[in-house]
């Protein structure tokens, strides 16, 4: 879990201000999984202890708590589907810069 590659998303709500760490996002390039912000989904106190209960790694940077997208769905359902969408576009962008890497250096 040392591969973290971490991006800014833009934002597209001009008169509306989103904390930066919202917009923060973690992708393990060696597991694949993609790291939310913890205080987007039910504030930092609530999954550091849910998170610490389950087992699950916790990932700090930038001064924000951030967890795996996988175990998000499971803790909020409700928003799986928002969550999967974040995922995809993520695993996306960082193969697409991976890609631009690659066909750079050849």
């Amino acid at each position: 879990m040392d591969n973290i590659k971490w991006f800014k998303i833009g934002n597209s709500h001009k008169k509306r201000q989103i904390k930066l760490n919202y917009r923060t996002v973690g992708y393990d390039v060696d597991t694949k999984e993609v790291f939310l912000s913890a205080d987007a989904f039910g504030g930092e106190t609530r999954n550091f202890i849910c998170m610490s209960a389950d087992g699950i790694k916790l990932v700090y940077a930038y001064g924000c708590l951030f967890c795996p997208a996988s175990w998000l769905k499971r803790e909020f359902p409700g928003m799986a589907e928002d969550i999967d969408a974040i995922t995809s576009k993520v695993v996306k962008f960082a193969g697409e810069i991976k890609n631009s890497i690659l066909s750079c250096s050849s």
